[in-house]
């Protein structure tokens, strides 16, 4: 420690070359900035070894800032990866500078790579990226998210002549559902958005609940750079670059890079990882990692990769049962959260954007040595946005109940008053699955009808303020629909589970996990169950529903583990409609369907069958509705029903029949049945 620096003042702090943290590390000298503090390079007092120290910045830590630095240490602490900077120490400097101590680095980042060398081939990419997959992965097991993934916080270390790649600044990492924190505890509130633009997801940037898939994104973004030499979207300004994040469809690799040919893989890849909807992403680093594997063995891709990341099983879901057009459902998603994004930057919502540092990542002139510092060795001065949390106690007062003069009935009418901006939409209505009603926006003053059905649809508002839900009372309303995006379905239905008049639950296209059923089991009512496109639900899960054999009617479109479902459900008495399309369905599946003799409603729309099916389908006494097109299942079909006393509608495929078959097919069930015969896409 000869020649120490001079002093280093930051913010008001006065630590010098030389002063000691915690009575064990040597300040060296000041490294840079990062995330939510300063670092430092040190020196163990007793190993003589050097490392990196980052401290808390502010002279006051405020209590969130206190306990968002202590989660963050001891998050980062757990981790022991080859490709994640290793922490070693944690502590608190004169009892007001929360500090923690991890590798000092010697490299270069990958964004100062791209910099000096250009793009990066795709064969060191490759190798680069599967490192990075499966350090994520180590991370998003021990439930930790990373929320902050660029080519700056990627640091290039020559480890036995060989270059490896290690995640450096972990300070925005979140605990998921099964970590530290409960969602009554989650330190980032909802409204709150760390991260970079140039990489953010579209779901980050406006706040909204955020997990292992967004950190796929912000990877992609960086694989796009690392391929391309540039970020797939970069604005004029810090808003600008979101809303292209939320609106644009990115470029490809060929564009970006100026007439650069990439393999298809390389764009099927690459365009999958940056999906606007996360559930059309990866779901797991595991399956981009071995979509990586598989480019570096020079293999082709599973089937249905290279559809731009749609789903081989969900990429065309049924339009027949209300969904609309999958297109315009995004479109609308994506609408309302740059809406919403708008909105705050303009104050019109209680919202407002500070604009931190606007000068965008590919403008930074920092020295290479200034670049590699991080936190745990980089210096990140990239834009940051943060929205502050809008406050409105009129949402979430749950001592005041919709319903007004104790639900008394005026006119056929109960009273409701609503806050002052819409939570969603009322439909009175048949208590029915798809029932059709005239909405009224719940807003204001309302006086709603007693004739019927009460469904409440939720908009992104009672995502953001969960507890709305315990301001309808407990027989108000009859169905609840929640397939808007919001940060965390799981914690809706938490403040839903005092509905005991709940029949029919739609959450299709949600996060719902497996943490979300216990509330569900709650209901005593519950017996219409939507989890169409609900990735984040296996079968199995669904197994353990306590109120499963209450269902008449299941929902689980573009499902999987589906037999555990199918075997949980044997002895049910009630079950009548049965809708698994776009689920890959065994042999097996398709005999435990064929002993649920309560069903006489049944989709299995594209779900992998032969004419094998039809034994154990035409046994159901009482089926009246069959849809099983986009199947192989042939001509055989004619015969199999040809006898059923209940078969109302039929629903099968065509293509590859003879005219002969046709007109047999029409000969026996027209006038008899609907007998749905137009062609349909033949399964690969």
């Amino acid at each position: 420690m000869d020649n120490p620096d001079p002093t280093v003042e930051i913010e008001g702090r006065d630590l010098q070359a030389g002063d000691t943290i915690g009575g064990t590390y040597c300040i060296l000298s000041h490294i840079g900035r990062g995330g939510m503090g300063h670092v430092y390079e040190v020196e163990h007092i007793m190993l003589r070894q050097t490392y990196a120290l980052k401290i808390l910045t502010s002279d006051t830590p405020s209590e969130t800032g206190w306990r968002r630095f202590q989660t963050e240490a001891r998050s980062i602490a757990k981790l022991d990866h080859p490709n994640i900077v290793k922490v070693h120490n944690l502590g608190i400097h004169k009892e007001k500078m929360p500090y923690y101590v991890m590798d000092l680095l010697e490299g270069e980042t990958l964004s100062a790579s791209i910099r000096r060398l250009g793009r990066i081939n795709p064969d060191d990419a490759v190798d680069m990226f599967i490192a990075l997959c499966d350090g994520l992965s180590y991370a998003h097991s021990r439930g930790i998210v990373h929320r902050d993934i660029k080519p700056s916080n990627i640091m290039l270390i020559l480890q036995n002549n060989r270059v490896v790649p290690k995640l450096v600044d972990f300070g925005l990492v979140k605990l998921v559902a099964g970590g530290a924190l409960a969602p009554s505890q989650q330190l980032t509130a909802s409204g709150e958005v760390f991260g970079s633009p140039l990489y953010m997801s579209p779901e980050q940037s406006v706040g909204r609940h955020v997990n292992e898939r967004t950190d796929i994104y912000s990877l992609g973004c960086t694989l796009f750079q690392a391929l391309s030499g540039a970020p797939p979207f970069v604005g004029e300004n810090v808003v600008q670059t979101i809303m292209k994040h939320q609106f644009e469809a990115p470029p490809t690799l060929k564009e970006a890079s100026m007439g650069v040919e990439f393999a298809p893989e390389w764009e099927a890849v690459v365009a999958r990882t940056m999906a606007k909807e996360a559930g059309d992403r990866y779901q797991s680093m595991e399956e981009l990692s071995n979509d990586l594997k598989a480019i570096r063995a020079g293999k082709k891709l599973r089937a249905g990769a290279l559809d731009s990341g749609e789903d081989l099983f969900i990429a065309n879901v049924d339009q027949s049962k209300g969904y609309g057009n999958p297109n315009q459902h995004k479109t609308t998603i994506i609408i309302a959260a740059a809406v919403a994004l708008l909105g705050a930057a303009g104050g019109a919502v209680g919202s407002f954007i500070f604009l931190r540092n606007q000068q965008t990542e590919l403008n930074k002139t920092k020295t290479v040595h200034a670049e590699t510092l991080a936190n745990g060795g980089i210096q990140t001065p990239a834009p940051e946005v943060v929205l502050a949390e809008r406050v409105n106690t009129d949402l979430d007062d749950v001592s005041k109940p919709f319903v007004q003069n104790g639900g008394a009935i005026v006119d056929s009418c109960k009273s409701y008053l609503f806050p002052s901006q819409s939570i969603g939409t009322i439909t009175v209505s048949a208590l029915q699955p798809n029932a059709k009603g005239q909405p009224i926006e719940a807003v204001g003053a309302k006086k709603i009808p007693v004739r019927g059905g009460i469904t409440f649809q939720a908009n992104r508002v009672c995502g953001t303020h969960p507890k709305i839900f315990r301001r309808f009372l407990p027989g108000d309303v009859q169905a609840i629909v929640l397939d808007e995006p919001t940060p965390d379905t799981d914690d809706e239905l938490f403040f839903l589970n005092h509905l005991t008049d709940l029949k029919i639950l739609n959450l299709n296209g949600s996060d719902v996990s497996a943490r979300g059923l216990k509330t569900m089991g709650e209901l005593p009512a519950l017996n219409v169950l939507s989890l169409a496109r609900t990735k984040n639900l296996s079968g199995k899960d669904l197994a353990t529903l306590k109120n499963l054999h209450n269902m008449i009617q299941i929902d689980y479109k573009g499902g999987h583990e589906v037999t555990p479902l199918l075997q949980a459900l044997q002895g049910s008495t009630k079950i009548q409609s049965l809708f698994l399309d776009y689920t890959p369905l065994t042999a097996t599946d398709v005999k435990l369907i064929g002993q649920l003799k309560s069903l006489s409603e049944l989709n299995l729309i594209r779900c992998n069958l032969d004419a094998s099916a039809l034994a154990s389908l035409k046994s159901l006494p009482h089926l009246a509705n069959l849809r099983i097109s986009a199947n192989n299942i042939g001509p055989g079909i004619v015969n199999a029903f040809k006898d059923s006393k209940t078969l109302e509608c039929l629903e099968v495929s065509i293509n590859g029949w003879t005219q002969a078959d046709i007109d047999r097919l029409n000969a026996i069930y027209f006038g008899r049945v609907k007998a749905r015969t137009e062609e349909v896409d033949k399964i690969d």
